[in-house]
Formats: C-alpha cells, sequence, structure tokens
C-alpha cells in the first residue's frame, strides 16, 4: 500500500533479514502464533516517509454500525531503527491502495495512539471504536499524520528511522 512493508515468521532461518524471534530489525517473538509484520512509520532523514500495511475486509462494512478494532505493535530497536512515535492507526477506506496509488498522509485515521510507544519488549495494544460512515472495505495499518503531528522520541545518537511490528490484528461489530 505504500512502502514494502515486511512479513517475518519463525520458519525463516535464525538470523534470517526476516526471522522470529531475531532479525535485521531487532528482537521479538510473535504475540500469538508464528509471524507478524513490520514497517517504518517515521523516518528523521526525509519528510512523511513510512510505510502502511492492508487488506481488503471480507465483509464490506455497514453504514451506521459501531465497529471495534485493535492490533498489538512492538518497537524495533536495531540498526538504527531506535525513533519512537505515536499516531500509530487502523484506518479505513472505500478505495484500495496500492504502490501506484498510495495511502494519503492526510492527518486521518479512525483509530491511533496519541502515546509514543517505546517498549521494545512487550506487545501493546492499541484499540478503539468508531461509527462507519461509509461502506468501508478496506483497512491499512500505519501512521497517516504528517511529521508535524507525530511526535518521537530519539533513544539514541544513532536514532533515524522508526519501526515497529504488528501483530493481532482485529476488527469486529463485538466489543474487544
Amino acid at each position: 500500500y505504500r512502502g514494502t512493508p515486511d512479513y517475518f515468521n519463525a520458519c525463516a532461518p535464525a538470523g534470517n533479514f526476516v526471522s522470529v524471534p531475531p532479525n535485521n530489525f531487532g528482537y521479538q517473538y510473535a504475540k500469538t502464533g508464528n509471524a507478524y509484520a513490520g514497517e517504518p512509520t517515521f523516518n528523521l532523514g526525509a519528510t512523511n516517509s513510512r510505510e502502511c500495511m492492508g487488506i481488503q475486509l471480507s465483509q464490506v462494512l455497514s453504514i451506521g454500525h459501531k465497529y471495534f478494532g485493535s492490533f498489538w505493535v512492538s518497537k524495533a530497536g536495531k540498526n538504527g531503527f531506535n525513533v519512537a512515535t505515536n499516531k500509530m492507526g487502523m484506518r479505513l477506506s472505500t478505495v484500495p491502495y496500492s504502490r501506484g496509488n498510495p495511502v494519503p498522509i492526510d492527518n486521518y485515521s479512525q483509530i491511533y495512539t496519541d502515546s509514543i510507544i517505546k517498549d521494545t519488549l512487550n506487545w501493546i495494544k492499541i484499540s478503539g471504536s468508531f461509527i462507519a460512515d461509509s461502506a468501508y472495505q478496506y483497512l491499512s495499518i500505519g501512521n497517516f499524520f504528517v511529521d508535524s503531528l507525530t511526535s518521537y522520541f530519539k533513544i539514541d545518537s544513532t536514532s533515524g528511522i522508526s519501526r515497529y511490528y504488528i501483530d493481532d490484528v482485529y476488527l469486529s461489530t463485538d466489543s474487544i
């Protein structure tokens, strides 16, 4: 959808770029199962540079209904990926996004966090609810806010990019 998010799996050879738990960006076990995804969400060296991942939903959301969404994140923290940020979120849309038609960075997401997530050991839950105002059929995960509205914390002097692992994405009419 925007950039090239990564898929990490325990079946990859240990020490591989996308292995679990050690990989090129840090060390993390999956929250559930054997795999998770990951993406950079902020870059001090490039304006509004970030990646987003997404999927087509199995059912179109019903206008006027309340939906509950959540996902879990963990901060990657190796090889210069030592910037922690806020604004990680879940965005629903009626149009598909692709590399040729990337999801906009326009300060909107139905669910997001204002907390700067620094934890590289534990998985942190981001959750919320919203009333569908359109027949949404696509879901994206990322930071959809411009750099000037994204707060960050440099963990060390080599920091330049923020990267998070993502697992257990949930969207339902049932509360979380």
